[in-house]
């Protein structure tokens, strides 16, 4: 939603995300850059929870999404949100549901999922250059 407000009431800065980021880094409030930012967070969260759970082949999912959330995501949130991952954590499929539920047969799931997780680390990473820069 706020992406849409900028987007639509900033047509020329926003023709890229970065570009709407970067024409909402004067403004004092930067309501879209927040949001960007934490859509950023979760699709890198998601991308090394799927990228370890396809790398190590006898890991559960939920050992997977532990482990990304412990990497990457628990340092920006608080004592009280912890509990509730680990509750939504336990909640995941096994491993062997979750592949099924993509479909068959596995080794097609495997492949189309590896091409999948490649093109979002790729866009994870130019995202994550990008903030770096504008961190700078």
């Amino acid at each position: 939603q706020r992406i849409r407000v900028r987007a639509a009431a900033h047509p020329f800065e926003s023709h890229t995300l970065q570009a709407l980021v970067q024409g909402e880094s004067r403004e004092r409030r930067k309501l879209a850059t927040e949001a960007l930012l934490w859509i950023f967070r979760g699709l890198k969260f998601t991308a090394m929870a799927l990228r370890r759970n396809l790398d190590m082949e006898d890991e559960e999912l939920s050992d997977s999404f532990t482990f990304a959330w412990q990497a990457e995501y628990s340092k920006y949130f608080n004592f009280l949100i912890r509990p509730l991952f680990k509750l939504m954590v336990k909640a995941s499929p096994s491993r062997a549901t979750f592949y099924d539920k993509l479909g068959e047969p596995r080794s097609k799931v495997i492949l189309d999922l590896e091409r999948w997780l490649s093109a979002l680390e790729l866009q994870t990473k130019i995202l994550e250059v990008f903030y770096a820069k504008e961190k700078q």
